[in-house]
């Protein structure tokens, strides 16, 4: 809770302190290293540490992955809703690895994570297309950036949907 408070903040010393004690206490917990995978490559941006802020953002969604694999599943849930949040889990995951790439300029690397986000997830969200839809105008495709950015728009959340009308427009 307190990692998801800095969070909401913008406050990433504070997410990233708060999400290492997490994982100190509880290691391997999947949602602590999703937020973390997620929320550290743009706050690391620019920083000395960068290169291995990236390292430990991919190794938290290969970790995820790994226990998402392994979860048992809760007993008041359904077998239906179960493959739906897992799914959700692992699209978060290629998301954040999608995300890293695209850091790191590893464009086709980070198209094919961000597709298997977006197209792995039940309910997707205008963030993995405005993620994919980036990633593949780095790559110079544009008629695929280009529907994968009118579907984040479409998809929302309003912020994600104006910056995915103005990339369009550019």
């Amino acid at each position: 809770y307190q990692m998801s408070a800095y969070q909401r903040l913008n406050d990433f010393e504070g997410v990233l302190r708060a999400g290492h004690r997490a994982l100190d206490l509880q290691p391997g917990t999947v949602n602590t290293l999703l937020t973390l995978a997620a929320a550290i490559p743009d706050g690391a941006a620019g920083r000395t540490d960068e290169a291995d802020l990236l390292r430990q953002a991919e190794e938290h969604a290969h970790h995820a992955l790994e226990g998402i694999a392994t979860m048992q599943i809760p007993r008041h849930v359904s077998l239906r809703e179960w493959e739906k949040m897992q799914a959700e889990l692992v699209a978060q995951a290629h998301e954040a690895l999608g995300h890293v790439a695209t850091k790191r300029g590893q464009v086709p690397q980070a198209i094919t994570e961000l597709e298997l986000a977006a197209c792995g997830s039940p309910a997707p969200n205008g963030t993995y297309f405005f993620r994919l839809g980036v990633a593949y105008g780095l790559a110079g495709e544009a008629e695929p950036a280009r529907k994968a950015l009118h579907r984040a728009s479409e998809l929302g959340p309003e912020a994600i949907r104006q910056r995915a009308v103005s990339a369009i427009e550019q």
